[in-house]
Parts: structure tokens; sequence; C-alpha cells
């Protein structure tokens, strides 16, 4: 079986399936319209506006998932999703206080081409199987 975690705490059950449905949405998007994926990528690194309001969401969603969730015991799926809330809320920093042209040098360097969509997409999917899995089969609904 993929995914044996006997007990779930409830925060860490919600975050899997938050977090898995989440993968699993970006990352299908990500592989069946990897050029337009591409283009807002592109575009968002070009407005700072936006970028500034994406900054605080992604940090208040960041410090929300570590606050709520800072365990680091209890299988592979409570780590998981400790390290994607502390991962959202160093790209919330980031956002904010690294200067405009690192971002968009970042973003654009990294992801230099469409064709790395596949890649990250492919990535999600499977990380987002697997902490779906872990959230719908620990328990019943929260």
């Amino acid at each position: 079986m993929l995914v044996r975690e006997k007990t779930m705490l409830p925060q860490t059950r919600f975050l899997s399936r938050m977090l898995g449905v989440y993968c699993l949405l970006m990352g299908l998007f990500m592989v069946t319209r990897a050029e337009l994926a591409w283009r807002m990528i592109t575009l968002f690194c070009q407005d700072q506006p936006l970028v500034f309001i994406v900054a605080i969401l992604v940090l208040f969603g960041g410090l929300a998932m570590v606050l709520a969730h800072n365990v680091w015991s209890g299988g592979a799926a409570t780590i998981i999703v400790t390290i994607m809330g502390w991962a959202t809320l160093a790209k919330g920093v980031v956002l904010l206080f690294a200067p405009p042209e690192a971002v968009m040098n970042f973003y654009l360097q990294i992801i230099h081409t469409a064709k790395v969509m596949y890649v990250d997409g492919a990535l999600a999917l499977v990380l987002g199987i697997y902490l779906s899995h872990a959230g719908f089969k620990s328990g019943v609904a929260t």
C-alpha cells in the first residue's frame, strides 16, 4: 500500500487533502496547458503590483500552514505537508522582499521554456496523487 499512516492529525488530514487536490489540479493544468502556463508566469513576473498582492496572499497561506501544522514526525505525508507549509512561507517572504528583477530572473531562468512545465506538472501530479491518497484514505471526512 502507498500510505501507511495509522493516525493522522485532523490538520494533517485536511492539509493533505487540500494540498493534494491543489497539486492535482495545478499539475493537470501545467501538463495540458503548458504554453499558457509559461505565458502566465512571464506576464506575472512583469506585473509588480500583482507580485506584491500574490506575495501577501502566499505569505498569509504559508503562515497559516506553519502555525497550524509544524509537525516533523508521523509519516511521509505529515512531513511533506510541513515542508510545503514552510516552503510556501519562504516563497511569500521572498516575493515580498526580493528585488523585482531577482524574482523575474529566477522564474524566467528556472522555467526558461514551456517544456519545463511538463516536468513540473508531472511532479505536481505525483505529489497530488500521494497527498490526496494519504488524506482521503486516512479516516473519516473532516
